[in-house]
């Protein structure tokens, strides 16, 4: 059996500390929030490959409360925002070599 956990747990803690300790802990594997503007994703992947810990994906992150983010807004513009948005939360998935496995 693995054990997993989602970063956010952590709250406003940096990343970086998060990751130590959840390998520290026993955790074999971290989920870490989809903020791709505060992350630099090849140094977290450099990281978890040197803790041990896997990365196998991340946390949609809508950044809520933000009508930029808000897929359900009734502003086309905010709209798309969002649907740009959740494209870049994609492609750091990609960075971080995320993957989901089938159970």
């Amino acid at each position: 059996m693995k054990f997993s956990i989602c970063s956010w747990t952590f709250g406003n803690e940096p990343i970086e500390n998060v990751m130590r300790f959840t390998a520290s802990a026993g955790y074999d594997s971290i989920e870490i929030r989809a903020a791709t503007n505060d992350y630099n994703w090849k140094e977290l992947l450099h990281l978890s490959k040197e803790l041990s810990l896997e990365m196998n994906g991340l946390t949609g992150d809508t950044s809520w409360p933000n009508e930029e983010t808000d897929l359900a807004n009734k502003n086309p513009v905010y709209r798309q925002k969002a649907v740009d948005h959740f494209k870049r939360q994609i492609e750091a998935v990609k960075q971080a070599q995320g993957k989901y496995q089938k159970t």
